[in-house]
């Protein structure tokens, strides 16, 4: 299924905020951070340890590790299994050493803090997953399933197409109170599905099919490739999501 996420005025995707008026500032295409301007109202916004549980597909192994994270509790929308929220997780490499405030600048651009979004299942999913532990396990697949298709995309690109294919890298990550999540960085823009999960072209089936944002030509070139593909390796290798 390929959609996409295109330049468009950022309040499309956000409402007003509980606690503070953070505005992302852009995605950063080559470290996958989407850094944020805030407003004095941020640093008000706890700060909480989630364990996150990270796939190196190179190597075929999860890794753990803590990792802080402020739970704005802006809902970004709500889809037919999932709810979404937007957080914030420290960057990389950065420590609080003032109270949370390390990285500010005069303009209110934090360094230090990176928007992501959260995905957490509801609803009559979370009895048929059999709890929190089938929630992990699922997400855990889920989470390999997108590795995969960011190989594929490495794939895609090598045959230098007049645009690259970018898949975002996931991560789970497991609040102490039980909450499980999927995360992936934050994109600034409006999303677009330009296929249904029977790969059916959505633009042409619901009229758009002179509206530039639904019929794409780079998708469903991914869309051809990484099908063709994977029935080929499907016949030789085991899914990666099947050894984890």
């Amino acid at each position: 299924m390929a959609s996409s996420s295109a330049g468009a005025p950022e309040d499309a995707q956000q409402e007003a905020a509980p606690r503070s008026n953070v505005r992302v500032v852009a995605h950063d295409h080559r470290t996958h951070d989407a850094p944020i301007e805030v407003d004095e109202g941020f640093d008000a916004i706890p700060v909480e340890s989630l364990l996150r549980m990270s796939y190196d597909i190179k190597q075929g192994l999860w890794k753990e590790d803590r990792v802080d994270i402020k739970l704005e509790g802006r809902h970004l929308g709500q889809g037919g299994l999932k709810n979404v929220q937007r957080a914030f997780r420290r960057a990389e490499g950065s420590i609080a050493d003032d109270g949370g405030k390390t990285g500010a600048t005069e303009s209110g651009i934090r360094a230090d803090w990176v928007a992501i979004v959260l995905k957490e299942y509801f609803g009559g999913i979370l009895d048929a997953l059999s709890g929190r532990e089938g929630v992990i396990e699922q997400f855990r697949r889920d989470v390999c399933m997108q590795w995969e298709a960011k190989a594929l995309a490495i794939v895609f690109n090598a045959s230098n197409p007049p645009k690259k294919i970018e898949v975002l890298e996931p991560v789970i990550l497991l609040r102490d109170s039980g909450e499980v999540y999927f995360s992936e960085p934050f994109m600034v823009g409006t999303f677009f599905k330009h296929n249904d999960p029977a790969a059916n072209i959505l633009g042409m089936q619901e009229g758009f099919a002179d509206d530039h944002n639904y019929i794409r030509m780079t998708p469903q070139a991914f869309l051809s490739l990484s099908l063709s593909l994977s029935l080929s390796l499907s016949r030789s290798l085991p899914s990666l999501c099947l050894s984890v």
